[in-house]
């Protein structure tokens, strides 16, 4: 065997890996039967009349567009074994295996999908999205570095420099580098002055630097879902899309692009088939309170309401309209049902934490805070939070554990440590508060909080004795 045959022999059993079966064969196309009755009609027939094979080029290209007509149209694992199905018959398809890539994240094989995406990234080394989602799929398995790298190659390219750009902030941001992160999203602001996704990105580096008003600012600024990053690979696939997940998607894209009123349309049609349908009933709900008709969004969540009493997202939305609408104690009855219907769902949590602090029930939104905390939710905020109630109750200790909680979460965050100081500082801990207030310091000089910290230090050991 020659070198070269060797070498395509290689790849070709490691493409085969990859697909996880073996060299006797590669995988069938699913039978269109199998979907009957979880796709739209026209999607049936679409992919009935893609399932008789064809010769040569043509067979590849008829499967591919197989794939693609069922990932559209949201039959993952049905586009999955589709997508194997031409990688096999041609492990050149790169396309097809970038798919694949992201129809196994979607499934939450990530590992799968990174072996997927090598794939891809092997004959289309110069498709910018490839690399920022394998810089997040490894930002989810706590690849940093990885991360870190895959963000850079995106942001050299210009189908994925904005995608890499805000991988790059949001890894700064998890490596404690608040400032860097700041940077780099006003220089993109700059540019894409519209960017949710950078205003969010840069309210969050505002907050570990302890600027909390500018935070609120650009949290202010970042209503609204996040924004699409760019990918004209996956836009081919949304092109096939068809029925129900068509009107979702097209109405998903509008908002994203801030045209609420042209997002009513689609997701009324969808109510109108499916009139149960919560994340539909949800979602224009949102939009008609964004848009200020929150008569018509209350409306609208009690109708599904009706028809899906038991859902814990039919509750929780009602819970964040009524709230939004000022009534707290109404919220508070909600959320509670949506808690009694899915205990362990964090958000629902969360929230009746907020409402209880609203109502001024203070020692009841530690307890719900924790629960989310212990169900799952890491925001710096909701620590921050958390602990300044536990402060103003004087419950020092607890919020001394919670900000050190936050600080072990958020290493590169100026708050919580700045809190931790004056926590120990209360706790009679001199040599601990100092520690703190240094480390606040160096992440902020100009933190608003830090001469109330020191003060409370220099009271319990004056002149530093105590060090």
């Amino acid at each position: 065997m020659t070198r070269r045959r060797g070498q395509a022999w290689r790849g070709l059993l490691l493409s085969l890996a990859v697909l996880g079966c073996d060299a006797s064969g590669t995988p069938d196309p699913p039978d269109p039967a199998d979907i009957e009755g979880r796709a739209a009609p026209e999607v049936v027939a679409r992919v009935r009349g893609l399932s008789e094979p064809r010769t040569g080029a043509d067979e590849t290209a008829r499967r591919l567009e197989l794939a693609m007509v069922l990932d559209a149209n949201a039959l993952t694992p049905e586009a999955c074994a589709a997508y194997e199905a031409v990688v096999g018959r041609d492990p050149s398809a790169c396309r097809a295996w970038y798919h694949l890539a992201v129809n196994r994240a979607a499934l939450g094989d990530v590992e799968a999908a990174l072996a997927a995406l090598a794939e891809c990234l092997r004959c289309a080394p110069d498709y910018g999205p490839a690399h920022w989602r394998r810089g997040l799929w490894l930002l989810e398995l706590g690849r940093v570095a990885e991360a870190r790298a895959a963000f850079e190659a995106a942001a050299e390219l210009p189908d994925g420099a904005t995608g890499g750009r805000l991988g790059l902030a949001r890894v700064a941001l998890e490596d404690g580098r608040a400032a860097d992160a700041r940077d780099a999203m006003l220089a993109l602001l700059a540019e894409q002055p519209g960017n949710r996704d950078a205003r969010r990105f840069l309210a969050r580096a505002w907050l570990q630097l302890g600027e909390n008003e500018k935070a609120r600012a650009e949290q202010s600024r970042a209503v609204g879902p996040r924004v699409l990053w760019r990918d004209d690979w996956r836009a081919e696939v949304a092109e096939r899309r068809a029925g129900y997940h068509g009107h979702m998607d097209a109405a998903r894209e509008l908002i994203a692009r801030g045209e609420l009123e042209g997002a009513v349309a689609p997701l009324e049609m969808i109510r109108a088939a499916h009139p149960a349908d919560v994340a539909a009933a949800g979602m224009l709900a949102a939009v008609l309170a964004d848009a200020g008709e929150s008569e018509r969004a209350l409306a609208v969540l009690r109708e599904v309401a009706d028809l899906r009493p038991d859902h814990y997202l039919v509750e929780l939305n009602l819970a964040q309209c009524v709230a939004d609408r000022g009534d707290v104690e109404a919220a508070l009855a909600h959320v509670e049902r949506a808690i009694a219907l899915h205990p362990l769902f964090a958000k629902s949590h969360l929230l009746r934490g907020h409402l209880l602090v609203r109502a001024r029930r203070l020692e009841e939104s530690t307890a719900s805070f924790r629960e989310a905390i212990r169900l799952g939710e890491r925001g710096l905020e909701l620590f921050v939070k958390l602990a300044r109630i536990e402060m103003d109750l004087a419950r020092f200790g607890e919020a001394a554990a919670t900000l050190e909680r936050a600080v072990d979460l958020h290493p590169g965050a100026a708050d919580p440590l700045v809190l931790l100081a004056s926590a120990r500082a209360e706790l009679g801990d001199a040599r601990g508060a100092r520690e703190a207030w240094e480390s606040a310091a160096a992440l902020a000089p100009d933190h608003p909080l830090l001469p109330v910290a020191r003060a409370k230090i220099e009271r319990i050991d004056p002149g530093g004795e105590g060090r």
